[in-house]
């Protein structure tokens, strides 16, 4: 799915609130996704958490985006939709870490799915 993405012409990013950046670095290329990601970031390495908007921005920063060309996709309303709707930027909710269940009523623009592999045919990429 990531390749697809990429294939399309998306660019990926990570965006963790992990107080352990090596940690994250050795996770992303364990499980082969590191490749697909840039910038690959923690807010050990950043000094800012989620939901705060600097985060974000910074990556559409290098991206050479605006903001509001970003889409943030997340598992948390508290922090990675509260931190995509503070840098006014889109988000998709995926629910599946809580089994369909959202934790409260904050969501931004309303796109929800329940399993990241809908997160293709969301965004309309065709196989």
């Amino acid at each position: 799915m990531l390749h697809q993405l990429i294939e399309n012409g998306f660019r990926l990013a990570l965006l963790s609130n992990a107080p352990d950046s090596q940690l994250v670095r050795d996770l992303t290329s364990g499980f082969g996704f590191a490749e697909y990601l840039a910038p690959i970031y923690s807010s050990a390495c950043l000094g800012w958490r989620k939901p705060m908007k600097q985060p974000f921005s910074k990556i559409a920063l290098e991206w050479n985006l605006s903001n509001s060309e970003v889409v943030v996709v997340g598992d948390s309303t508290s922090f990675d939709l509260m931190g995509a709707r503070n840098a006014d930027m889109g988000c998709i909710l995926t629910t599946e870490a809580t089994n369909g269940v959202i934790s409260d009523n904050y969501i931004c623009h309303g796109v929800v799915i329940s399993h990241i592999g809908e997160l293709v045919r969301t965004l309309g990429v065709i196989d």
